[in-house]
């Protein structure tokens, strides 16, 4: 199973769902998880037959900015 991962910001220029239509198709993925930038895990569980899986999605800011600006980033 693929999964894959795009920040919602990065949608917004013209042409960015094409992009991500292609990396479905070329990755292969199954599952794509689509997170707003403030919020930095969320998850989702998978109900099954047999077993239940939980998918974790966590943002990692880049180590450029500070530790505070980072918290308190409001775009």
């Amino acid at each position: 199973m693929g999964f894959g991962t795009w920040n919602v910001r990065s949608l917004y220029s013209s042409g960015s769902l094409t992009t991500v239509a292609r990396g479905l198709s070329i990755y292969k993925l199954n599952l794509v998880g689509v997170q707003f930038v403030r919020d930095r895990m969320s998850f989702i569980v998978l109900s099954g037959r047999w077993c239940n899986i939980i998918v974790f999605n966590v943002h990692a800011p880049i180590e450029e900015k500070s530790g505070d600006s980072k918290d308190n980033m409001r775009n």
